[in-house]
Formats: structure tokens, C-alpha cells, sequence
């Protein structure tokens, strides 16, 4: 496994390396500038744009199909100083998505350290393709051989949302699957209470940021949402400042107000609603809080 594992990254880093290229005035043309690239790797195959959605998607050698997102990609596009350093930028993500869609068919065991909890809109274990909404990563199309069930491991959460779970690995964060559990013998319930356990060790470099009466996560743009499962953080601010109101606005952005403020939940669902909510990838416009330990929908 690891000979063929070097031989996959070896074939797919021996990519030529790029001319340079100006800053993408937006991310269609960042998705044209993969799209580009990508269609020189012999080893990739059945690209496709959907510039409605804003992704990618691929087959990496017949193993595929995979799909990623470019907003974070885009945004190091484009506050790239140099066009030689948009090109070097390029390049490794590229390598890096296709090492990741090349990784995620060799079966590695999963690493329950690396496995935490995110919250994502319900709908997303039901699409059709049974793809992730997440940036520069990959996941397995539904479908494959018969006995492969590529459902997404989850649990309710609250409104109209679920947890979702996924081990974050040097290359790609990627979603836990019904296949992969049964595989490993795994309990998707023991690997939920163990991802909330890895997560509390994360929980000391959350940041809270704030304007007037509104507030923010703020981590890494990948587990905002994760934060949310940590109940002890929650009892914990809610002591000291009262009932919480909150919103996973998308999957980097939880909001969250005093309940006991109605003018600040007013604004909170203004805030959100879906005629003026323009965050890329949302999750959810419901307003949500805690109810005997636990979210429960607002209203």
C-alpha cells in the first residue's frame, strides 16, 4: 500500500509548472483557471464546471468522481502579490486536491484522533451526488459497487441541520461514510462522542469576535460549526451572559446574540434571511438556542 500510495503522489506531482498568471477578477474564473490545469493531467478525466454552484468536479484515474469548492483558492488567488506567486499558489493546490482525491480510494484507516463534529444543512446527506459543501476538498459520488453504501454518517442537531462527521488529514478533510464505518468496525456513536472529545482540545484557540451586540466564531474557516457541539463552552458563556441566540449562517460563520436582547434577535434574523443573505455556502437561516443543554430551534 504505502509503494503504491508513492507511486499515485509521485505520477500526480510530476505536474510542469505554470506560467504565471494575473489575479481572477471572480471565482468563475478561478474555476476556469483549474479547470484549465487540471485538463493537462492525463491522469484526470470528466471535468466539470458548474459555475451555478461554484465547483469542480472530477475523476482522478477512474477512481473518482470528486468535487472541490474554490473560494479558498480564490481568496489566495487574489491577495497574491506576484503573478509568479498566484502560479506557485496554483499549482500546489492543485497537487494537493488530486493527492487527496488519489488518497481517499486507498482505504487508510481511519485516525479517530483526527475526527471531529460539523454542523451542515440536513439536505446535504440527501443530494443526489452525496458531495460535501466544503472548500478544496473531496468526497465520493453516491452510487459505486453495490455492497458500497456512501451515505454520510450523521445525527440530528437541531431545526434544519445535522452532524456531520469527518477526519481532518494532511491533505483534505474528508466526510465519514456508512462504507467506512462498516469497514473499520466502527460505531458511528462511539466516533461521534470521540470527535467531540478531539474537539474540546481544540476548544482554547476559539476565538469570539464581536461588533456592538452581534458575535462571531472565529477558528480556521473549516470548524466553526464544529464549536457548537462543545456543551461546556456553552453552559459556560451562558453564565456569564445569559441565554444565547444563534445562527450557522454558513460553514464558517456561527453567529450569536443575547436572547434577552429582542432587538439583537431581531437583527440577527435580518441579518440572515434569505433575500439578503449572501455568505458563500450557507448552512442554515434558522435561529437557533439552548434549551436544557442542548439546540433546539428558536421559534
Amino acid at each position: 500500500m504505502r509503494l503504491l500510495w508513492a507511486a499515485i503522489v509521485t505520477l500526480i506531482l510530476a505536474t510542469p509548472v505554470l506560467a504565471d498568471i494575473a489575479a481572477p477578477k471572480n471565482v468563475d474564473e478561478t474555476l476556469v483557471l483549474m479547470r484549465d490545469q487540471l485538463s493537462a493531467n492525463t491522469l484526470i478525466t470528466d471535468i466539470v464546471v458548474d459555475f451555478d454552484e461554484s465547483y469542480i468536479k472530477f475523476q482522478f484515474d477512474g477512481t473518482g468522481p470528486h468535487i472541490s469548492f474554490p473560494d479558498n483558492l480564490h481568496s489566495l488567488l487574489s491577495n497574491a502579490e506576484t503573478d509568479a506567486e498566484r502560479s506557485e499558489i496554483l499549482a500546489t493546490h492543485l497537487q494537493n486536491i488530486t493527492a487527496g482525491a488519489a488518497g481517499s480510494q486507498l482505504d487508510a484507516p481511519i485516525n479517530v484522533q483526527n475526527v471531529y463534529p460539523v454542523i451542515r444543512h440536513q439536505s446535504l446527506g440527501l443530494m443526489p451526488t452525496n458531495l460535501h459543501a466544503d472548500p478544496d476538498q473531496n468526497a465520493p459520488l453516491e452510487g459505486g459497487s453495490d455492497d458500497q453504501d456512501y451515505t454520510l454518517a450523521s445525527f440530528p442537531f437541531a431545526a434544519d441541520m445535522r452532524v456531520y462527521l469527518v477526519e481532518d488529514t494532511p491533505r483534505t478533510i474528508k466526510f465519514i461514510t456508512q462504507d467506512m464505518l462498516v469497514s473499520q468496525k466502527l460505531s458511528a456513536q462511539s466516533l461521534k462522542q470521540q470527535a467531540v472529545k478531539n474537539l474540546r482540545e481544540l476548544t482554547q484557540d476559539l476565538e469570539v469576535r464581536s461588533q456592538d451586540d452581534l458575535h462571531m466564531l472565529a477558528y480556521d474557516s473549516n470548524f466553526e460549526t464544529s464549536f457548537l457541539m462543545d456543551d461546556e463552552y456553552w453552559d459556560n458563556l451562558e453564565t456569564q451572559s445569559g441565554p444565547i441566540v444563534a445562527v450557522v449562517a454558513a460553514r464558517d460563520l456561527v453567529l450569536f446574540v443575547n436572547g434577552n436582547d429582542a432587538k439583537a434577535v431581531t437583527d440577527l434574523r435580518d441579518l440572515v434571511h434569505p433575500s439578503v443573505n449572501l455568505f458563500s455556502y450557507p448552512v442554515s437561516t434558522a435561529l437557533i438556542t439552548r434549551k436544557d443543554g442542548r439546540w433546539q430551534a428558536y421559534d
